[in-house]
């Protein structure tokens, strides 16, 4: 069995920094996003789970996107 591996250069495509960093930073906005507000949020700040929906939107997107273009490059997903 032949496994193939992404060379950095695929990590550094985006932003021109590693990808595990930006998704270190995606997931902190997420959890903050989760975390805030307390048990009224919806009441007492209803943007609260708007913005969490919107992330949530944007994410799906993402990765849809990235799992597209590794297929095409790849033919794989990792």
């Amino acid at each position: 069995m032949r496994i193939k591996l992404n060379a950095s250069n695929y990590a550094y495509k985006r932003f021109n920094a590693p990808d595990g960093l930006l998704m270190i930073a995606t997931y902190a906005l997420t959890a903050w996003l989760a975390s805030m507000g307390g048990l009224e949020r919806v009441c007492r700040n209803p943007l609260i789970p708007i913005a969490m929906g919107v992330k949530i939107l944007f994410d799906c997107a993402t990765n849809l996107q990235l799992a597209r273009e590794e297929w095409q490059e790849n033919k794989a997903f990792c």
